[in-house]
């Protein structure tokens, strides 16, 4: 057998990088677990197996078999596609529903669900590093006609998405205790959230209010319910 040339490791390493990564989100910011033991109790681990997890998150390398049973432990069902897959990048999709009307609460617990491909050219085309998208369902009419309820939306969540929201352009934000997709107005002293329907009156977040507003990603693409 060959051994794999360097372009090969190189891209094997970085596939690794980006699934602890990803695991890093899912379980170290969001769970911050003291000891394995812990982790093994609270992900319903053997503790073997979340030492292994916890050793992995720290630099280790994991053996692919216990990797897809860390994933199935956390409710992540992996596709395997048929043929190359050479033109795709596999994004996580997200069960909590994002309200596209105004103070829709979030109506999931924002738990990847499972993962769905989409064309890299596409996401060149948008200058978009798909380890830092994920894809989100719309409820609600007050984007509509753009996009209505049940459409998918890509959300770029990268620093530069979040930091520097750009005049004009179409977030997913929290305000208060609401996840909302809005086209957002940027004024010196407050933040307008825009609605496309004309019968959802726009949600203006003064300046006193801004510690309770939070951008949580761009949306550079979507896909139209019919």
């Amino acid at each position: 057998m060959e051994g794999r040339t360097g372009q090969q490791q190189e891209t094997s390493c970085a596939s690794i990088d980006r699934l602890r990564e990803f695991l890093r989100e899912r379980i170290g910011p969001g769970r911050r677990f003291a000891t394995a033991r812990e982790m093994a109790q609270e992900l319903s681990l053997e503790p073997s197996r979340a030492t292994i997890l916890y050793k992995f998150l720290k630099g280790a390398e994991p053996r692919a078999g216990i990797v897809l049973e860390w994933l199935e432990k956390l409710g992540i069902s992996v596709l395997y596609p048929e043929g190359r897959s050479d033109g795709v990048e596999y994004i996580p999709v997200f069960n909590g529903m994002t309200g596209a009307g105004e103070y829709l609460p979030s109506s999931g617990d924002g738990q990847c669900e499972r993962i769905r491909a989409m064309d890299r050219t596409m996401l060149q085309r948008l200058n978009v590093d798909a380890s830092r998208c994920y894809f989100l369902d719309v409820m609600g009419d007050s984007m509509e006609p753009l996009f209505s309820d049940g459409s998918t939306l890509l959300v770029d969540t990268s620093d530069n998405a979040r930091l520097y929201p750009i005049d004009g352009k179409i977030y997913v934000v929290r305000y208060i205790d609401s996840i909302m997709v809005k086209r957002l107005q940027l004024s010196h002293d407050h933040v307008t959230l825009c609605s496309e329907n004309p019968m959802h009156r726009p949600v203006i977040i003064p300046q006193a209010d801004m510690d309770r507003f939070a951008v949580l990603g761009r949306v550079r693409w979507y896909s139209v319910s019919t």
